[in-house]
């Protein structure tokens, strides 16, 4: 807020009420030197808010979960940061469901078991509460991607957070048929096979199955990993089906979205510049 010139870095205001002046750098006079700050906050703040939602938050916990568990080690420090990991997604997963009520207990409900699945993918602990966690895992992430992906269908325009959506989903539902192997492993071992060459120590666990889950999702099909029984070669050739046909009716749904809020911003442009040409006309006839 400027001053008049005259009474610039004066103050006549009684202690401890706002005093007006020029700041440390020169600069125009402000109150107290707050207001310009304020200002940057809110805009920082609004700023942040636009590229982040209820999704954010589970996108980045995917993101790191999937891009540095090869790289973390098998000593205790990498195994304690893979379960905060485990931790963490489904408590973003909460918070990104919960849109209404019985979706937020509904997935609070499912998670309590999923926690322990994580300790179990982590620790090796009993065989029991592992199946629990992997079946409770299965209908999580399952459950949670239907409602994201039912949310971002019912979107009217595409938002930084519509796309952290688009890509949860995605993941998850590579997560969800690594619990679907992870639980079909524990269940019947010597449910897939894994060559000597790719498979040293002649174990197939919990980390081969998420590789062998995302290469079937996205169709690569490398056949280093192959399923033996036939109710994991159901489950792989119905990922590879989930996963083609998300992408597929993902891209026409956004691509339509994206075309219908172009012109509808378009027109309301075209309003926009209608409405102010006539108003200057009208102010003209009038002067």
């Amino acid at each position: 807020m400027l001053l008049p010139e005259p009474y610039r870095g004066f103050s006549s205001s009684p202690p401890g009420e706002p005093v007006f002046g020029r700041d440390s750098n020169n600069g125009p006079a402000t109150l107290n030197g707050g207001i310009q700050l304020d200002l940057t906050r809110k805009y920082v703040l609004r700023l942040f808010q636009r590229l982040t939602g209820k999704f954010f938050y589970l996108f980045t916990f995917l993101i790191l979960l999937l891009v540095l568990y090869p790289y973390v080690g098998e000593g205790d420090a990498g195994k304690l940061f893979i379960l905060a990991l485990y931790i963490a997604i489904p408590i973003s997963g909460i918070y990104a469901v919960s849109f209404s009520r019985p979706g937020l207990f509904i997935a609070s409900f499912l998670a309590i078991p999923l926690v322990m699945s994580g300790i179990d993918l982590t620790f090796e602990t009993h065989i029991i509460s592992s199946i629990i966690g992997h079946i409770s895992g299965v209908v999580f992430y399952a459950f949670s991607s239907i409602v994201i992906l039912v949310h971002i269908i019912r979107e009217r325009r595409i938002q930084a957070d519509t796309l952290y959506g688009a890509v949860c989903v995605y993941l998850m539902l590579g997560l969800t048929w690594f619990m679907v192997y992870r639980l079909a492993e524990h269940v019947s071992p010597g449910s897939f096979y894994c060559g000597d060459a790719q498979n040293i120590d002649g174990i197939i666990d919990g980390t081969d199955l998420r590789y062998y889950s995302f290469v079937t999702l996205t169709t690569l099909g490398y056949g280093d990993i192959t399923p033996i029984t036939a109710q994991v070669r159901s489950a792989a050739f119905l990922e590879a089906a989930t996963g083609t046909l998300f992408t597929t009716i993902l891209i026409a749904r956004l691509v339509g979205l994206y075309t219908a809020q172009f012109q509808a911003d378009r027109e309301v442009k075209k309003v926009a510049l209608k409405n102010n040409g006539e108003k200057e006309n009208e102010d003209e006839r009038g002067g």
